[in-house]
């Protein structure tokens, strides 16, 4: 710009030098509130990266409790995002510490959900491995009269409380899991009631179906050939055991008739008593050994046996405790006869379970011996 009037130089001079000093100072001032403003982000940044890494120091359990921590991560993410830059030299910084830090959140809750995964996939077999039990387990033949109710509900109780005791799968698969679980176990019960419910209507239809048995025996009449009879005797016999349980009160009168009867059957052919025994009972261990676990079947036939034995034994120290009422009493006192009569019946009784006690140790040894026999065949197969 060229020269002005000498007259206004001055003024012009001075209203310039005033004009740029204030837009200096105006200058500065912009980029000091730049400067003061970038302080004060560096400082928040800071502060997010201080709970971040406050975060990261917490332990967390649960999946809701790092669902609610991501959650919180985001909303400092989305934060930070609102945030202006930070000093130059600090911005690059602050950025990488903060983005380190949430990366590290983010990798652990990964490994997190990862073992969570892996933990949730071992449940879900272990549960699987005791749905295929309990299916074993409730595999029951309702029309079985000597099945132990007893000792397979406790089975099933006890898989019910393994299933407690085992954590849960995958949402999905615990839903499929628990219901299958649940309707085998509610399948079984339901088959529980229903034996029960039959109970007694079967019994009586039993103790009428085995009188007929008696009733037949004693008409039975040998031949001259023994292999015959002996088919025919076994025969009636596995029919008896076949008939099942009748009633209680019923169960002495009607075994002791039937054993009488096959008594006589046999005396027709002048075989010895444990031979009678064994040939009668044979067709009780045959229908055992039909069943899916043999072993078991003859284990708690062996149990009632001795619970059986035990009784009569009671019984038997009772009656004998009952001839001191008769020690002054001469020998032909009926009552004393009767005593007498009945210690020696049921003597003879335990005599017989004895018997039966050894032909079932027979059997049970030599199942054990041919599982033994199994388990070293596969072990030699494995080695």
């Amino acid at each position: 710009i060229g020269p002005t009037f000498k007259e206004n130089w001055e003024a012009l001079r001075d209203n310039f030098h005033e004009l740029s000093h204030k837009l200096s100072d105006k200058v500065k001032g912009h980029y000091q509130d730049i400067k003061e403003r970038q302080k004060n982000n560096l400082k928040i940044k800071l502060a997010l990266v201080d709970r971040v890494k406050e975060f990261l120091g917490e332990e967390l359990k649960s999946s809701n409790e790092w669902n609610k921590a991501t959650d919180k991560i985001k909303e400092w993410q989305g934060e930070w995002k609102t945030i202006g830059f930070a000093p130059k030299k600090q911005n690059d910084a602050v950025w990488k510490e903060f983005r380190e830090s949430v990366n590290i959140f983010f990798e652990n809750k990964s490994t997190f959900f990862k073992d969570i995964k892996n933990e949730q996939h071992n449940f879900k077999e272990a549960k699987e491995k005791l749905i295929e039990k309990m299916s074993e387990l409730t595999d029951v033949d309702v029309s079985d009269e000597t099945f132990d109710w007893k000792e397979r509900t406790q089975l099933v109780i006890n898989l019910q409380k393994k299933w407690k005791d085992i954590g849960a799968a995958a949402r999905n698969d615990e839903q499929k899991l628990w219901k299958k679980f649940r309707a085998t176990c509610d399948g079984f019960f339901n088959s529980k009631d229903d034996f029960f419910k039959g109970k007694d209507q079967r019994q009586k239809d039993n103790l009428k179906a085995k009188k007929a048995l008696i009733e037949k025996l004693k008409k039975w009449k040998a031949s001259k050939d023994e292999e015959k009879d002996l088919a025919a005797l076994a025969a009636i016999s596995e029919e008896w055991t076949k008939t099942g349980f009748v009633p209680k009160t019923d169960i002495d009168k009607t075994s002791k008739d039937f054993a009488d009867v096959m008594n006589k059957a046999y005396g027709q052919m002048n075989i010895d008593e444990a031979k009678q025994i064994k040939l009668s009972y044979g067709g009780k261990i045959k229908q055992l050994l039909t069943q899916k676990d043999a072993l078991r079947a003859l284990e708690s036939e062996k149990r009632s046996i001795r619970e059986r034995k035990t009784k009569l034994n009671d019984q038997k120290v009772q009656l004998e405790n009952n001839l001191a009422f008769f020690s002054s009493s001469k020998g032909d006192n009926p009552m004393l006869k009767d005593a007498k009569g009945k210690i020696d019946s049921t003597i003879k009784i335990m005599e017989e379970l004895d018997l039966k006690t050894k032909f079932l140790n027979v059997e049970m040894n030599r199942i054990k011996k041919e599982q033994l026999d199994t388990q070293k065949e596969e072990s030699t197969t494995e080695g």
